[in-house]
């Protein structure tokens, strides 16, 4: 199996990308981790976690790795599910879950007390009506690492501005998902 994104430490110690740095040690997991140890002092015990567009899994297992009762990671494109399910295998964690679902669907799944998205807001055609999903579906802590864009980029010719959900910006094309990739 071929991971292009996440290293993920497995239980006998091999990676999923060797030679890359391990995703429990990416700038951003630490970031969230501190984060998390300040609003949670006490510990994990009995919390529910969400990893939204979780890719190849591996923050949904940082998730798990810090003792949460239960992290469901939800993962729209099949081969990024497939690997998150090779990872479960290889972990056999019982507080880790991955759903091949959209994360349009995330009222499916229940409240949570702690929900990462990261790398899926600037993906979405409504990220002001997700923002507000995320906001009913989470109890405290909603991380968000996202990409924006400048007012300006050097050698690149911008879209006009436009409005959309209230808010102004500029639209991008991506390359659509393939229907064979996403969740039957």
């Amino acid at each position: 199996m071929h991971f292009t994104a996440h290293n993920i430490v497995l239980a006998d110690g091999t990676e999923t990308k060797p030679g890359s740095i391990p995703v429990a040690n990416y700038p951003w997991i630490l970031a969230a981790k501190r984060c998390l140890g300040v609003l949670y002092p006490r510990g994990y015990e009995g919390l529910r976690g969400a990893d939204l567009g979780c890719l190849e899994g591996g923050y949904s297992v940082e998730l798990a790795r810090l003792g949460f009762r239960e992290v469901i990671g939800i993962e729209v494109r099949k081969a990024n599910f497939d690997k998150c399910r090779f990872v479960k295998e290889r972990l056999a964690f019982t507080n880790l879950t991955f759903v091949n679902d959209d994360v349009w669907n995330l009222e499916q799944y229940g409240i949570f007390d702690v929900v990462f998205c990261c790398g899926l807001l600037y993906h979405l055609d409504r990220p002001k009506q997700f923002l507000h999903l995320l906001a009913s579906q989470t109890r405290r802590a909603l991380l968000i690492k996202t990409a924006t864009a400048h007012d300006s980029l050097e050698g690149t010719v911008l879209p006009e501005v436009t409005t959309h959900e209230g808010l102004r910006g500029r639209w991008f094309s991506e390359a659509p998902i393939a229907k064979s990739e996403t969740a039957s």
